[in-house]
């Protein structure tokens, strides 16, 4: 009887953990069917900004699914911004560059978020803002 119900109290501590960590990760998955548009500014006190075309919010979408939260304890200004206007009327915005971590303010919340991906996203913008 002892060893079951310490199992079933270990797995319990478990699923409650797991939907602790899940409920608490502040990084929302974006949808493309969800954006209605997206600007690049760089810098991001730029008075305009560059819309983003199909291909380039996919990229983005998919380089913001891969990233995970970050430690808050790094401050830095940002070389980019990227301003998402959502359908339901959100806006969220991700700054970022070569740092290797990325702000997100959306919904009255500050958090870091880090991605490869994302890094590579901005570098990739970076190198093409440079050539012009």
């Amino acid at each position: 009887m002892k060893p079951r119900f310490l199992y079933l109290i270990g797995a319990l501590v478990i699923v409650l953990s797991l939907i602790f960590v899940f409920a608490m990760n502040p990084v929302k998955r974006l949808h493309k069917r969800d954006i209605e548009s997206m600007v690049l500014y760089s810098p991001p006190s730029a008075e305009e900004g560059i819309t983003m075309d199909d291909d380039a919010i996919a990229t983005f979408i998919n380089a913001f699914n891969a990233t995970n939260t970050f430690r808050d304890d790094h401050c830095t200004t940002h070389d980019h911004m990227v301003v998402i206007h959502q359908k339901n009327g959100e806006i969220m915005k991700v700054y970022g560059g070569t740092q290797g971590f990325q702000t997100v303010i959306c919904c009255h919340k500050q958090f870091n978020i880090r991605g490869l991906r994302l890094q590579e996203f901005f570098k990739t913008y970076e190198a093409s803002l440079s050539n012009k």
